[in-house]
């Protein structure tokens, strides 16, 4: 991750958003600070800077920048579209397992499918499968791991890998949790079906 910028070398702006966000700050704040970085396209890419960890390395603070990130989003689904390769990189770069989940919210939409390079597909699939592997995460990442995964599989070997992920989640988890086992078992059908319809190769 890159070094955070000095504080006399932020601009107003910067400042001010890394010091509030450092705070407890409420989903208003939030709205506004996404509103801000909608109007004005610098704003956007100094949020996505605070993503990276160029403004603050402050945990709080990479958290509520994501958390605003997700508010662009929802405010406007295509304000990120030609920020793909960004957001890859600030995938790359996170630790912070809240960051990672309002990321996921974000690139768990279809409406990324036409922007994406098929490379981004695959590392998309691979990351998800990857969480469905994982049982120290939290559920609310699997969850978004099969959001992320379900519109993007189009071979049989990506979906023989998720439903196999999916399986070994069930019997990890499913015991202590009979919603979610319900959940795994009606998605891996739903993927199924999906994959039918399209008759992609393997």
């Amino acid at each position: 991750m890159p070094q955070a910028k000095s504080s006399s070398k932020l601009t107003t702006w910067e400042l001010t958003m890394k010091e509030t966000l450092r705070k407890g700050v409420g989903v208003e704040t939030i709205k506004y600070f996404a509103a801000e970085a909608l109007s004005q396209p610098e704003l956007l890419n100094t949020l996505l800077a605070a993503l990276k960890g160029e403004l603050s390395v402050d945990p709080f603070v990479l958290r509520k920048s994501a958390w605003v990130l997700h508010h662009v989003y929802l405010m406007d689904n295509r304000a990120l579209l030609l920020k793909r390769d960004q957001l890859s990189d600030i995938l790359d770069a996170t630790t912070d397992v809240s960051v990672l989940r309002e990321l996921l919210k974000i690139l768990a939409s279809p409406v990324w499918v036409d922007i994406e390079s098929d490379s981004q597909r695959r590392e998309m699939v691979a990351l998800g499968t990857d969480l469905l592997h994982d049982t120290s995460v939290p559920i609310a990442l699997h969850y978004a791991a099969m959001q992320l995964i379900g519109f993007r599989i189009q071979t049989k070997k990506e979906l023989d890998a998720c439903l196999e992920a999916m399986q070994y989640l069930g019997v990890e988890l499913g015991v202590q949790n009979t919603a979610f086992l319900s959940c795994l078992q009606r998605t891996a059908v739903s993927f199924r079906q999906n994959f039918a319809r399209i008759k992609l190769p393997n």
